[in-house]
C-alpha cells in the first residue's frame, strides 16, 4: 500500500513539474526578459584610465541571443557614496554586440565602484536582473590633484535617457 502511494505521487509529481515548465515557457514567450552579460578588458583601473567592455543581450529563457534592445545603459556608480559618476549608451553593431569604453576621470576617487549594464526593456523587471560587475580605481590621492590644472575638466557626457538604478 505504502509503495503505491509513492508511486502516484512520483507520477503525479512528474506530470506538475512538466506542465510548471510549460506554464514558465508560455509566460517568457508572452513576456519576453532578457539578460545582459558584460565583459570588461581588467577589474583594476588607475583614474584616467578607460574601461574597454563588450556587452551581450540574451534571451533570458534560452540563452540565445536577443536583438530586442537596440541599446544598452552602462552605468559607473561609488560604492562609497553611493551615487552615479556616469552613464553611457550604447548601440549595437551589426552582430548584436555591444562594444565601446567608459573613460574615468582624472580626478576619480580611488576605491570601489560598481558597473551596472541594462536595456530599457529591463527595467520593466526588478533591478537585481541588472548586470552588476565590481571594479577598483586606483592610484588617486587628493595631494596629487593639487597639482592639476584648475581648467582640466573630464570630457565624457553622462546620457541623459534612461533611468538611474540604486543599489
Amino acid at each position: 500500500m505504502i509503495r503505491l502511494f509513492f508511486l502516484m505521487m512520483a507520477l503525479l509529481s512528474i506530470d506538475v513539474s512538466a506542465q510548471t515548465e510549460q506554464q514558465l515557457l508560455d509566460y517568457y514567450k508572452k513576456v519576453p526578459q532578457e539578460k545582459v552579460y558584460v565583459h570588461t578588458d581588467r577589474d583594476r583601473y588607475a583614474a584616467g584610465d578607460t574601461v574597454w567592455f563588450r556587452a551581450y543581450v540574451v534571451d533570458a529563457a534560452t540563452n540565445k541571443a536577443a536583438s530586442r534592445s537596440r541599446f544598452v545603459y552602462l552605468e559607473l556608480h561609488d560604492n562609497a557614496s553611493d551615487a552615479l559618476v556616469s552613464r553611457i549608451k550604447v548601440k549595437a553593431d551589426s552582430d548584436s554586440v555591444f562594444a565601446n569604453m567608459l573613460p574615468l576621470g582624472r580626478r576619480l576617487r580611488a576605491g570601489s565602484y560598481t558597473l551596472y549594464a541594462y536595456t530599457l526593456w529591463m527595467t520593466n523587471f526588478d533591478e537585481s536582473l541588472f548586470f552588476s560587475k565590481q571594479i577598483e580605481v586606483v592610484g588617486n590621492n587628493e595631494d596629487e590633484n593639487e597639482d592639476e590644472d584648475e581648467n582640466d575638466v573630464d570630457r565624457h557626457a553622462a546620457v541623459p535617457d534612461g533611468p538611474c538604478i540604486r543599489s
